[in-house]
């Protein structure tokens, strides 16, 4: 199948499979994972190991590209540090300007929070990349910083998201538009039918969303 004449379905499922084949995100309910919350998880997420994959990485591009090509934009911003690899190629094929946002602004030299040439005169419309969407604090964190600067915010695009009642109470409130290539509905569908998750864990894990993400 070529990847410019995948659907948004066919997408999802393919970048779930992705994901799973390549270790990006693991479901281990007998040994849960813990967050730098203290929550404990049966599932974990890091898309990281993705940018060093040429086929994976021409594949998400794709799926954001897809995205994004939805809304008229003017910049792409990357969310430091594990959207800015993903918000440069998407920048490149697009041929737009492209930036990255800090967590804080630098301790030192200009004390920049936002890096790179744009300005909400010239680039007034952007989207910000994430590469995972859990509770939406940090996307909506960047997202106040850039609407602070000027900008105005066409959405939040990431690879996958937990689907957190709380992360879409959050965006809601915000009044902040967000999509995801994939979910952990598809991901844990994808895994039963191919035998790297069994029942029970797939509802584990959605117990666990359920307590957690509320």
């Amino acid at each position: 199948m070529e990847i410019s004449k995948i659907s948004a379905k066919n997408m999802s499922e393919k970048v779930a499979s992705l994901l799973l084949e390549e270790g990006a995100v693991e479901v281990r309910p007998s040994d849960p994972f813990t967050f730098s919350s203290g929550i404990k998880s049966p599932v974990y997420c890091d898309n990281r190991s993705l940018i060093s994959q040429p086929k994976a990485r021409q594949l998400v591009t794709r799926g954001y590209m897809d995205m994004a090509k939805a809304y008229t934009i003017d910049a792409v911003v990357g969310i430091a540090t594990a959207g800015i690899p993903w918000a440069s190629w998407i920048a490149h094929e697009m041929n737009l300007p492209m930036a990255y946002i800090r967590s804080a602004s630098k301790a030192h030299g200009k004390q920049n929070k936002l890096e790179g040439k744009i300005n909400s005169s010239q680039h007034k419309k952007i989207i910000l990349i994430e590469d995972l969407i859990s509770t939406g604090g940090s996307s909506l964190e960047a997202a106040l910083s850039m609407r602070e600067e000027g900008f105005e915010l066409v959405s939040v695009l990431s690879i996958f998201t937990y689907g957190f009642e709380k992360a879409k109470k959050s965006f809601s409130n915000a009044q902040c538009s967000y999509q995801s290539m994939t979910t952990i509905d598809t991901l844990l569908d994808i895994g039963v039918s191919q035998g790297r998750i069994s029942q029970q864990e797939k509802e584990e894990v959605l117990n666990w969303r359920h307590e957690v993400g509320r």
